[in-house]
């Protein structure tokens, strides 16, 4: 039977408005079915018809669709389902300049150099965290992104190496010093591993030289520490002519990686010349 919602369930004496009575034996044979179900989740203590005590670990929560957890601790977690690497910062984020994001006090406490953010304005942009203070993040997009003086939607941040989305290199415009002609069909991408900048370029066309030397500017400038330097081999061009191996070289707190034919040597301030191809691997500020 099916316990009565209200009076009009019950039933009526024939031929009168009088209430009969209920039944009161099928009440209390749907009581009894439900404390049996009872019995069977929790069971009984052994050789008695009590219920066990309630212990942690006895019940499993199974949750469908969409549920948010505040100031919960989850021990050991199964994850199944969409795990991207992205987490929703949970704050509100707002333009201060192409490369600068005013976030909410205790930054330092959440990010970190070499974190990646996601932010929407129109569409997804994507950077690397370069800087972190109070309540701002410095981040990098190189040329493919810039921060708009616009709303910030939907921000998230990502601890991990490779967040779902997340381009592998980023496009970087380098600037020439050494050139009437600057090397044209060139390539600069850069990536950043934790707190070092991994730099790749290319250039297929020789540039005008106009002096002895050659530079190119990087994607961010290196860590200013004592004595650190770097230095790579590059396949380099002068005169016109190609050179067996030049060198490329970057200093500390330096902008600029200043190119040279092999052991230090000048180029000749006329005629083409551009480095082929190369990458350095280094600290950043």
């Amino acid at each position: 039977m099916s316990y009565p919602t209200d009076n009009t369930a019950l039933p009526v004496y024939a031929g009168t408005a009088l209430q009969g009575d209920i039944d009161h034996a099928g009440w209390h044979g749907d009581t009894n079915a439900d404390l049996d179900g009872v019995k069977t989740v929790l069971g009984i203590t052994a050789g008695t018809s009590v219920l066990k005590d309630v212990a942690l670990g006895d019940f499993v929560s199974t949750l469908a669709g969409t549920e948010t957890l505040i100031n919960k601790t989850l021990t050991s977690p199964i994850l199944q389902g969409t795990v991207d690497g992205w987490i929703l910062a949970n704050e509100s984020w707002a333009y201060a300049s192409a490369t600068t994001i005013t976030v909410p006090s205790g930054a330092a406490t959440k990010y970190a150099k070499g974190d990646k953010i996601k932010i929407t304005q129109t569409t997804a942009k994507y950077f690397y965290v370069v800087g972190v203070a109070d309540t701002v993040l410095t981040v990098t997009g190189g040329s493919d992104y810039t921060v708009a003086n616009a709303a910030i939607a939907s921000p998230y941040y990502s601890h991990a190496s490779s967040p779902i989305g997340f381009p592998d290199f980023f496009n970087f415009a380098a600037t020439f010093t050494g050139f009437s002609s600057d090397p044209a069909d060139n390539t600069f991408i850069f990536k950043i591993v934790g707190k070092f900048c991994h730099y790749k370029w290319t250039m297929d066309t020789d540039g005008t030289s106009n002096a002895t030397t050659f530079t190119i500017t990087v994607p961010i400038a290196s860590v200013n520490v004592a004595h650190l330097q770097y230095f790579n081999p590059a396949v380099v061009r002068d005169n016109g002519a190609n050179v067996a191996i030049g060198i490329a070289f970057l200093s500390s707190n330096d902008s600029t990686i200043s190119f040279y034919q092999s052991a230090f040597g000048a180029f000749t301030n006329s005629g083409g010349k551009r480095a082929q191809g190369g990458m350095i691997v280094y600290r950043y500020a």
